[in-house]
């Protein structure tokens, strides 16, 4: 009687998804044919990189600490169409480095910059305003893997300035796996072909001629069938994200944070990797090394006997056989959590290190 369906489910669930695909424009700054709805930020870095005109010897500029959803989708670019693909070291967390290193790398053949706004690997939050200022200088496109950002502070999309940006909906911004977003700055719109189109893509369609025309939309990249109860979900996120306040989010979880790192400071067989007390260039994700314990074992000791879930990663996305350990922490944590972490932590190390 109300399967998905039957048209009143179909116009409900249709009206509340184009309802969310409003507030999470207005809850990043965009204009709603700006946004499209995806399945993933690495559906969206590779929507992106395969749709702009890049020839064999273009260039894309990256970072060293990048999530193999960037790796694989720029590697894969590499052997499609032979760009070069260029990365750029973070040095010490240090933002005017940065903008140095990749002011150094620029050359007439760049054409892209896709970057995480905030690292996977140590929660490093990049200077996203400045880079698209020293990319757009040299006219070079800016995207932004927003992963580990949408959620965990305000994004003011127009002031960033940048072209693109994907953010996932099933991690900060606590929606469900499926859900994430692709926005694509207007003036861009036309110059993005779509790999793949279908039912969904087109404005007008005719059956007689089977001309088309697609929309001049970030839309356009919605082909197929999407699981619109998520995406109305995704909406509802949004609303509780914003009944706290995004602002209040981002003091609460810095808040949280630091605690945190203070505490694994005093521990001295830790080595904190992420930012230390500057809220221009940290988040809610901390990274730590020892050479007193083993980063996988460790993970999974939290997990089966502790109850506390974190992930062992890499340092650097290449070159680098140095495991760390990535804990995080968001609004909805206490005090008491942290000090959890810490005093099993120390337990840990007190009876598995010698």
């Amino acid at each position: 009687e109300n399967g998905g369906a039957t048209k009143p489910v179909l116009a409900e669930t249709s009206l509340q998804a184009e309802l969310a695909r409003k507030k999470i424009a207005k809850f990043m700054n965009a204009d709603l044919e700006e946004i499209a709805f995806i399945r993933s930020v690495a559906e969206g870095v590779n929507m992106i990189t395969h749709g702009l005109a890049l020839e064999a010897g273009d260039e894309v500029i990256t970072t060293n600490q990048e999530n193999i959803a960037i790796i694989l989708a720029l590697s894969n670019l590499e052997k499609i169409k032979g760009i070069k693909v260029k990365r750029i070291e973070l040095h010490n967390n240090d933002t005017e480095a940065i903008l140095d290193n990749l002011e150094k790398t620029i050359t007439s053949r760049t054409k892209l910059l896709v970057l995480s706004h905030v690292t996977y690997t140590k929660g490093l939050r990049l200077p996203a305003k400045e880079i698209c200022e020293v990319a757009h200088k040299n006219n070079i496109a800016v995207m932004f893997d927003g992963a580990q950002s949408a959620g965990q502070f305000p994004i003011d999309l127009k002031e960033m300035d940048c072209d693109f940006y994907a953010a996932a909906g099933y991690k900060w911004l606590l929606g469900f796996h499926g859900t994430s977003i692709l926005y694509i700055k207007k003036q861009w719109l036309d110059q993005v072909n779509p790999m793949f189109i279908g039912d969904g893509s087109q404005s007008k369609f005719d059956f007689t001629t089977c001309e088309y025309e697609l929309y001049n939309q970030a839309r356009k990249f919605e082909f197929g069938s999407r699981h619109l109860p998520l995406y109305a979900a995704l909406g509802a996120s949004i609303e509780f994200i914003e009944a706290f306040g995004i602002s209040n989010i981002e003091n609460r979880i810095f808040s949280l944070a630091t605690r945190r790192k203070n505490g694994l400071s005093e521990i001295r067989e830790i080595t904190i990797e992420s930012p230390l007390d500057n809220k221009e260039i940290s988040s809610g994700i901390t990274t730590f090394t020892s050479k007193t314990l083993d980063a996988e074992e460790f993970v999974e000791w939290l997990w089966q006997e502790k109850n506390i879930l974190a992930k062992w990663i890499y340092l650097s996305d290449v070159g680098s056989n140095i495991k760390g350990v990535r804990v995080s922490v968001d609004f909805f944590n206490s005090e008491g959590e942290v000090d959890y972490l810490l005093n099993v932590t120390k337990s840990y190390l007190k009876k598995n290190v010698k």
